[in-house]
C-alpha cells in the first residue's frame, strides 16, 4: 500500500507492505507462511521499491517545475 500527502515542500510517500499477514488466519502454520511467501520476496520487494523510488525521486522535481514554471519560477542555484 502506498499512501502519499501533500506537503509545503511536496509529496512525502509512505510504503507499507503486508505479505502473508492474512495467511495464518487460513490456518496455515508459520512454516508455509514462510514457503509462501520467503523473506528473499520481502527482501526483493524492498529492494524494487528503493529502486523505483530513488529514480523517481529523480526526475519528478523537474516534471513538477516545467509544469508549474508559469506561477511558480524555478529557483535560483545560488
Amino acid at each position: 500500500m502506498h499512501i502519499g500527502r501533500d506537503t509545503d515542500w511536496g509529496l512525502v510517500l509512505r510504503s507499507h507492505f503486508y505479505l502473508g499477514t492474512d495467511l495464518p488466519a487460513t490456518g496455515m502454520s508459520p512454516d508455509a507462511v514462510e514457503r509462501e511467501v520467503p523473506t528473499e520476496f520481502g527482501v526483493g520487494l524492498l529492494e524494487h521499491a528503493y529502486n523505483e523510488f530513488t529514480f523517481l525521486s529523480r526526475f519528478l522535481p523537474s516534471l513538477f517545475i516545467a509544469e508549474h514554471r508559469d506561477e511558480r519560477p524555478p529557483r535560483a542555484p545560488w
